[in-house]
């Protein structure tokens, strides 16, 4: 990927800034950022115009992405345990994780019911809004319904705001961006949804130690690497690992074993529920093809990268998906239903046997893994009890922890990028800052960043005493980038437990080296609640009213910022700055 992204040097600097527009037949249209500012296009929009119809646009994919994914993950749910192809939770489990949503509704649910009630969510205003009313204070509810950024439900947003940043319907600036908070509250939302109900199928993710890094690949066991497993196939597949049939058939083969490994998202959402092994990012896929140990691969509907094609020429991995959205060369497509999960997962064992005959072991031995000690989420954020919560709360109204930050991002940082990535997130602990990490970007500075006791012995004391009262880390690993909402949702009752306004709390949100609108979407959803969000692109720089607007009316809006800087320096010093700032604003108000 790297030697590709080298040939596409330099990139398109009108793209780059957001400056191309090609959303109607008189398109491609530019404006030259060197240029007046008076500059149109055929149809007669200006450089804010495009600016701000490329980013409602680049929200709004976000937010069809997570819609796509928490409709999947329901639907999936709902068949296998109607198909009882998987174990039904109990009224007990569902309850835990749905509490404060299932309160609006009735006490005690099923797991049929509590699906065809979140399906209701993503159509339906009323049940939507309800949803918003059981995750956020009445206050910040008021301001959005006031300042009319309260959303009416996810369907309706996303055609709202694919709409608007169409050909002939909106010009103003301020209208699309508001769309676009619309639309990140949308996926907010879906996103808390969808870490509960990832929750209650595959686990609350607890406090132990993993492994990360292509050395996650045996060199003389059969490979399996997953991007995506349905629901009731990642359970019967663990299962059929122990069949005394198939544990003959491997002997047969003269394998020892067969290993099961993570990859991006879902291999995240396996590593910190069920300790899987994580073998690297969605885009380091390239390379853990290339060690030649990787036997199969099932694939999911984000971030593939289409090169593995040119790949199946010189290695043996089989590729497979179950979407019906994937259409990838050489990528085999398996039509799948829950109560045929224990055929389909054999089939995948024996697919994996015969690849792994077929193996072209062509590169270097990898014996790079790296083990993670991490304590993540719902012990930690989101079931925290009061007395923790206001023992968090507390510490930082008084000043002893300074801040916390979500760091989410999607590729590896350029190797200079990188390492002041590491220098800043040091330099935050070290300041009793807590900062909690999400994304694919986390795989490729894990042996710096979360390696076991790595930024333990760094932070600071005050920082170091909270972390061991409340048996956290400073650097949490949160998960996948889906899993951000997590941090959200602590920075909510924190605010709740102090009743301060969540734009005067030292809080913020960075995303670095996004792909995936998904990310992007996240990121500034965060100021949606109240909370500055730093980006680090330069896709809003050619546009002094879009940043003005994404800065000051935003804050007006909402009293959080959405900060676009494409020079990492600049990013880290104004948000450590903001952070040290409002800390001490607080405490002396408090």
């Amino acid at each position: 990927m790297n030697e590709r992204k080298n040939s596409q040097q330099p990139q398109c600097g009108f793209g780059l800034l957001n400056l191309s527009c090609n959303v109607c037949g008189f398109g491609p249209c530019r404006i030259n950022p060197f240029e007046s500012d008076d500059q149109k296009t055929i149809c007669g929009a200006s450089r804010d115009t495009i600016v701000a119809w490329n980013f409602l646009r680049d929200i709004t994919d976000g937010s069809i992405i997570f819609f796509k994914e928490l409709e999947k993950l329901i639907r999936d749910f709902k068949e296998s345990v109607r198909q009882q192809a998987f174990p039904e939770p109990s009224k007990e489990e569902i309850s835990k994780c749905f509490e404060n949503l299932l309160a609006k509704f009735r006490k005690e649910t099923d797991a049929i019911t509590l699906s065809d009630l979140l399906l209701k969510f993503l159509f339906e205003e009323k049940i939507f809004v309800e949803l918003l009313e059981s995750l956020f204070p009445e206050k910040i509810l008021e301001e959005w319904k006031e300042k009319n950024i309260l959303p009416s439900f996810p369907s309706d947003e996303i055609f709202n705001g694919l709409l608007r940043a169409n050909f002939g319907v909106s010009s103003d600036p301020l209208h699309l961006i508001i769309q676009a908070l619309r639309c990140s509250i949308v996926g907010l939302g879906c996103s808390m949804l969808l870490y509960r109900l990832k929750d209650l199928i595959y686990g609350s993710p607890v406090l132990r130690e993993g492994y990360i890094g292509l050395g996650t690949l045996s060199g003389k066991d059969i490979n399996i690497v997953v991007k995506e497993l349905p629901i009731a196939l990642a359970n019967q597949l663990f299962k059929e690992l122990e069949n005394s049939e198939i544990e003959k058939y491997i002997q047969e083969k003269e394998v020892k074993k067969i290993n099961i490994v993570g990859l991006g998202a879902f291999g995240l959402d396996l590593l910190i529920r069920n300790g899987v092994p994580c073998c690297g990012g969605a885009l380091d896929i390239e390379q853990v093809i290339s060690t030649g140990r990787t036997d199969l691969v099932i694939l999911d509907e984000l971030c593939n990268l289409f090169s593995i094609s040119d790949l199946t020429k010189k290695y043996s991995t089989k590729f497979l998906s179950f979407s019906p959205l994937v259409k990838i060369e050489h990528v085999e497509k398996i039509d799948y239903v829950p109560k045929q999960a224990k055929k389909v997962a054999t089939d995948i064992l024996r697919l994996a046997v015969e690849s792994y005959k077929r193996r072209k072991e062509l590169a270097k031995f990898h014996k790079e893994k790296s083990e993670v000690r991490y304590r993540v989420s719902v012990k930690c954020l989101k079931e925290l009890t009061s007395d923790e919560i206001s023992l968090l709360a507390r510490t930082i109204s008084e000043g002893h922890i300074k801040g916390i930050v979500l760091l989410v991002g999607c590729e590896k940082p350029p190797e200079n990028v990188k390492d002041k990535i590491l220098k800043f997130v040091e330099k935050l602990v070290e300041n009793n800052i807590l900062v909690l990490c999400s994304g694919c970007w986390v795989y490729s500075v894990v042996d710096s960043l979360l390696m076991a006791g790595k930024f333990d012995e760094k932070a600071g004391e005050e920082l170091k005493k909270v972390c061991k009262q409340l048996g956290i880390l400073p650097v949490t690993l949160l998960g996948s980038c889906t899993e951000l909402g997590r941090g959200l949702e602590l920075f909510v009752q924190i605010s709740k437990d102090l009743k301060v306004d969540l734009n005067k709390l030292p809080f913020a949100v960075m995303v670095i080296n996004y792909v995936n609108n998904l990310v992007l979407n996240l990121g500034v959803s965060g100021a949606t609640i109240g909370v500055t969000s730093f980006v680090s692109s330069s896709k809003a720089l050619s546009s002094n009213e879009v940043l003005r607007i994404l800065q000051d009316e935003v804050e007006s809006l909402t009293g959080g910022r959405i900060i676009f800087e494409a020079d990492a320096d600049k990013v880290f010093e104004t948000l450590f700055d903001l952070l040290l700032d409002k800390s001490d604003l607080l405490a002396e108000s408090i």
